[in-house]
């Protein structure tokens, strides 16, 4: 969980938003997962752990929620990340996606599982 935390202070903050940098950095997080479950079908999203960490960051449950902030910064990411892997093979892109937030991840372990 404390490299998901580190990992999320890494990325450049938001624009005018109500969501803290920590926060808007969890949501464009949450928009690598969710590509990474639209591109790869054998991973998912665990969602026990979404939920822990959304506690941390002080989020209620509906910022998940059609229209909730990080709902809405993580739909606006979705296009610079499919600019970023739209091109990537999807064995390699699914790779990358596991080895970072798989169980083991590197960037933040547990976020993604296998079906």
């Amino acid at each position: 969980m404390r490299r998901f935390l580190v990992a999320m202070a890494v990325f450049a903050p938001l624009g005018a938003s109500a969501l803290t940098t920590e926060q808007g950095n969890f949501a464009k997080n949450l928009a690598i997962l969710l590509y990474a479950e639209k591109r790869c079908p054998e991973l998912r999203m665990n969602m026990l752990v979404i939920v822990q960490a959304m506690r941390e960051f002080g989020l209620p449950k509906d910022a998940l929620e059609p229209g909730g902030e990080i709902a809405q910064t993580a739909r606006a990411e979705m296009d610079r990340i499919d600019a970023t892997f739209g091109s990537q093979d999807k064995a390699t892109l699914c790779s990358w996606m596991e080895d970072g937030f798989g169980p083991r991840g590197s960037i933040a372990s547990g976020f993604l599982k296998r079906r």
